[in-house]
């Protein structure tokens, strides 16, 4: 019925449409709770955690072999190389149930008006 009013003479599939609701929703984390818990582990995580610290590690001993940059400069470089946030799958909190539990303690939904809590 949203999908109805909302996109009357849209070209949005409504598949795209729904899937646009759900990850914009007050309910994305957790849906993308669900979903990770289903198709990932934290064994493929922490393989790719390892990789991606090998080739940090790698980064910062090829700036500290450039012979070509000055020394404030490469101070500089392996700096911004630390600050450097590796984004890895999920959040860790997305595996914790309580986490998620916390999270969404103080939300009401109204049974009635599902597209409510959707939005």
């Amino acid at each position: 019925q949203a999908y109805k009013v909302q996109c009357p003479n849209s070209d949005v599939p409504r598949w795209m449409f729904c899937v646009g609701i759900v990850i914009t929703s007050p309910l994305s984390a957790a849906l993308s709770s669900l979903y990770v818990k289903r198709y990932f582990n934290a064994t493929t995580k922490t393989a790719t955690l390892n990789i991606t610290k090998m080739i940090f590690e790698e980064m910062s001993r090829r700036i500290e072999e450039l012979d070509w940059m000055e020394a404030g400069t490469r101070q500089q470089a392996k700096y911004k190389l630390s600050r450097m946030g590796q984004h890895i799958g999920y959040p860790d909190e997305f595996m914790d149930k309580k986490s998620i539990e916390d999270f969404y303690k103080g939300l009401k939904i109204n049974k009635n008006n599902f597209f409510e809590a959707m939005g």
